[in-house]
């Protein structure tokens, strides 16, 4: 079955799939952020941290990271800025999980009222609006990688064999003085 985009119904539906799986993928990352910052096993990752809600996740990450950095005010405020996207992100989730969706041909829509403010909320009028989500989404699964690889190399670096293998290998660049 190809996807037909004309059909704003079957559109809405892929968007709205695509949307909650890519966010499932930024909450796995910060789990496994929380866990490094707690030095915890792969097995004991989920364990711990499955009884965190996302905020709550995001809150407590947040606040270990920047514990660890107190020197670096760049890196806190790239942590307070990475945690806000977060939360952003997971008030799109929100609406997006909790709302009332509408589609007709004239267009798409979703409803949601706040729990804090009781205040109605339209969202998702735009037919790019939440593809563009997703993407941020997906550019925030993208850092976390970088900094999980970034951070998994500082550990590999620290290991003896490793650090033989870099020695000798920085000897074979260095060309040899006579």
């Amino acid at each position: 079955m190809t996807p037909n985009d004309s059909d704003p119904t079957e559109k809405t539906y892929r968007d709205i799939g695509e949307f909650m799986v890519t966010f499932s993928h930024v909450e796995a990352c910060l789990r496994f952020a929380l866990g490094l910052a707690l030095d915890l096993t792969e097995e004991q990752i989920p364990v711990i941290t499955s009884g965190f809600d996302f905020a709550h996740l995001v809150r407590v990450t947040k606040q270990l990271y920047q514990s660890r950095i107190p020197d670096s005010e760049e890196g806190r405020n790239a942590i307070t800025y990475i945690a806000s996207e977060c939360n952003a992100l997971n008030d799109t989730r929100n609406h997006v999980a909790h709302g009332l969706w509408t589609v007709d041909p004239s267009g798409v829509q979703s409803s949601h009222i706040s729990r804090q403010s009781l205040k109605e909320n339209v969202k998702f009028t735009a037919p790019d609006e939440l593809p563009a989500q997703t993407e941020k989404a997906k550019a925030l699964v993208t850092l976390f990688t970088v900094l999980f690889l970034v951070e998994a190399g500082r550990e590999f670096f620290k290991r003896p064999d490793v650090r033989k293998a870099w020695e000798d290998f920085k000897k074979f660049l260095t060309p040899a003085s006579d």
